[in-house]
């Protein structure tokens, strides 16, 4: 003899979610996106809005640049956010021209780091190039910055080297 239900009878009705149960389901995937994305926001990538001149012609007042919050890998050419040493509430962005140990000069109007002209074909044409301090050693902890638009850029020129601990991170994408 065999017990239990005769065959061809479900044992069992149908598992069916009842509609408050996937309710909460989606409230939590909803939720933990949301928390997803903000940790990658402030930890990760954060866009910011370009303000002023200073980086024409590469770029415009109100257009927007992807920051990965790291400047871990950084190199000459890239463009780095930092906060302004003067007033840190105020974020810039500029161009990475020097690291750590390298010798920064400006001769006959020309940029040279460890003794080489630096080529720099997006400096805004007609802006002051050679202004700024004759010549320096960047410190161990700290990148040298100018802005493309030299005329209108307050950068290391005025502010000196800036130190890692300022720097939000570097721009990934222009948009």
């Amino acid at each position: 003899m065999s017990s239990g239900t005769p065959a061809g009878t479900p044992s069992e009705e149908p598992h069916t979610q009842p509609p408050a149960r996937w309710g909460r389901i989606l409230g939590t995937v909803l939720v933990v996106g949301l928390l997803l994305t903000l940790v990658v926001h402030e930890a990760v990538l954060t866009v910011f809005v370009v303000k002023g001149p200073s980086m024409e012609p590469s770029l415009h007042e109100g257009q927007r640049v992807l920051v990965w919050r790291r400047a871990a890998g950084a190199s000459p050419g890239d463009l780095v956010v930092f906060q302004n040493p003067n007033r840190p509430e105020e974020v810039l962005i500029k161009r990475l021209l020097a690291g750590p140990s390298q010798r920064v000069a400006f001769r006959r109007g020309r940029l040279s780091v460890d003794g080489d002209p630096v080529n720099e074909p997006y400096v805004k044409p007609g802006t002051l190039e050679g202004e700024g301090r004759a010549e320096l050693t960047v410190p161990a902890d700290s990148y040298y910055l100018l802005g493309d638009n030299r005329a209108e850029s307050v950068d290391s020129r005025r502010l000196g080297p800036i130190p890692f601990e300022r720097v939000v991170g570097r721009v990934v994408r222009q948009f």
